[in-house]
This record gives C-alpha cells, sequence and structure tokens, in this order.
C-alpha cells in the first residue's frame, strides 16, 4: 500500500503479464497453460470400471448417526463429503488420504442391469436407425440405393 496525501492507505494496482514460453521450452508449465488442442472422447464401460474406485451399490447414503455409507452415494473413498466432522475434526480421503480442499475428488460407478442411452445423444441414434434398412438392418448407402 502507498501512503496519499490524506494519510489514507491506497492499493496500488499491479498488472502483470504471462508470456508463453518459447517453443522449444519442455517445461511443466507450458503443458498446462497454453495447450495447443483438445480432444473431447467417450469412456467405455471397461474404462469407467478401471478409473472407478468404488461401486455404488446401496441406496442410502448415510447411517442413523449422519456418517456416509461405504457403497453409498457419499461413499469415504470418492472423497470427504464435507470439511470437518462434528467435533471440528479435517475429514481425510479413504483413497488419496488428502483433506476436503486437497483432495480432487474420485469417481465412482454404478451398475445398471440394462442398457441406458445418453438424452443428448438420442437424436444422433434416431438419425443412425433412420440409415438402417428395417428388414434386413444393413445401412442404405448413399448413392447405392435405387
Amino acid at each position: 500500500m502507498k501512503p496519499e496525501s490524506g494519510n489514507k492507505p491506497v492499493m496500488e494496482k499491479r498488472v502483470v503479464e504471462r508470456k508463453p514460453p518459447p517453443p522449444d521450452t519442455k517445461s511443466a508449465d507450458s503443458i498446462h497453460l497454453f495447450p495447443k488442442s483438445l480432444t473431447f472422447g467417450f469412456h467405455t464401460a471397461e474404462d469407467i470400471r478401471k478409473i472407478s474406485v468404488v461401486q455404488i451399490s446401496k441406496k442410502d447414503s448415510f447411517n442413523q448417526l449422519g456418517h456416509p455409507i461405504n457403497g453409498g452415494l457419499y461413499d469415504p473413498f470418492m472423497g470427504p463429503s464435507r470439511e470437518t466432522d462434528e467435533k471440528r475434526n479435517l475429514q481425510i480421503c479413504s483413497t488419496c488420504l488428502e483433506t476436503f480442499n486437497r483432495c480432487p475428488g474420485h469417481y465412482g460407478h454404478i451398475e445398471l442391469p440394462l442398457p441406458v442411452y445418453h438424452p443428448l445423444f438420442v437424436r444422433n441414434l434416431i438419425g443412425i436407425i433412420k440409415l438402417t434398412c428395417p428388414t434386413c438392418k444393413r445401412f442404405f448407402l448413399l448413392g447405392m440405393v435405387s
């Protein structure tokens, strides 16, 4: 802070400009701060099972005392559900052993008895179904249909 003519402290503003590193620099910062491309994809059911740290199998989330149930939606292996417990003790993640503020959170999965279609892909699915022959189940090829 800088004192001004009325003896009032005034916050000094500083603008720091971060320039991208040269292209030949191989630092960890250049990987995360200046990506060259971004891709999106989908996980298969097997990928999801590999990434997951716990299978959600219980319909209840908490016991009678209000503690998260193993196998419930707030399973401790997916990360702490709040910063402290009722005794003001920091909650620790059962997977990475970090606190609420440092744990990134971990994936869980639910096994469903039947396939479920993602609602955003229904329009694409209908388009694919319209491209198939209802009797032989083969795809129509453009230009080959007479």
